[in-house]
């Protein structure tokens, strides 16, 4: 063919998204699991057979949702660019897997021990502004974050400083739309650590809950709770 083929849909739909995210495409292709050469070819939707010819480029359905998810797209965008093939399995890899079980938290009502629970407090707290902050920085990179963190009221809010509830310190104040926006994202793109992720998939409790889990989990490292009360 002598004539360069056109962009397809979902190729013009993958790399949009990704030049939102300011996503070069090294690193997508390396995120998704293809060499650089592949993406561009599937994004632009032909590949040089010779000088001057050019050869279609159709990618497998698995390569494409593959892409897709790299760059935050979801099932029903792919549907519209017209490729329900890989619309199904992406839906699939979006799926959430069962939550790990997340080990009970001691507190002080349970323990009868004031000076444990507050041991276990003060340590989950820096890892609170920890994963909050990582959190913040992942919800930016995607299209949903750069809006919410644009309107400066509802960036005013982040990072929160403190979890709420049975897991220690004042209740985080997230507004509704902060909520929507981190409901709508994959828990695996706002908390790829395995400990973060576990409580992040808990999807019973409210998202300061799950982080104050997620920090009293990781607080809980050091000496046992027996050796705190022999100290003492």
């Amino acid at each position: 063919m002598d004539t360069r083929p056109e962009p397809p849909p979902e190729g013009r739909l993958i790399a949009d998204a990704a030049s939102r995210l300011d996503l070069s495409i090294r690193e997508a292709a390396r995120r998704a699991g293809i060499s650089y050469g592949r993406w561009r070819q599937i994004t632009v939707g032909y590949q040089n057979v010779s000088p001057g010819s050019y050869a279609p480029v159709h990618a497998p359905a698995r390569t494409i949702a593959k892409m897709a998810k790299v760059v935050h797209l979801v099932p029903e965008q792919l549907v519209e660019a017209g490729r329900e093939d890989a619309a199904a399995i992406l839906a699939d890899l979006l799926r959430p897997e069962p939550a790990a079980p997340v080990p009970p938290i001691e507190t002080a009502a349970d323990s009868g021990d004031d000076v444990t629970h507050n041991i276990m407090v003060a340590a989950g707290r820096p890892e609170e502004r920890r994963i909050w902050a990582g959190i913040r920085e992942r919800l930016a990179a995607t299209p949903a974050g750069a809006k919410l963190f644009s309107d400066e009221r509802e960036a005013a809010f982040w990072p929160p400083e403190s979890g709420g509830g049975r897991w220690g310190g004042a209740p985080v104040e997230l507004t509704p739309k902060a909520v929507e926006v981190l409901n709508s994202i994959p828990a695996d793109v706002l908390c790829p650590d395995p400990v973060d992720n576990a409580a992040a998939r808990l999807t019973e409790y409210a998202w300061p809950d799950r982080i104050g889990m997620a920090a009293a989990m990781r607080g809980r490292v050091g000496r046992p709770t027996s050796a705190v009360r022999r100290a003492g």
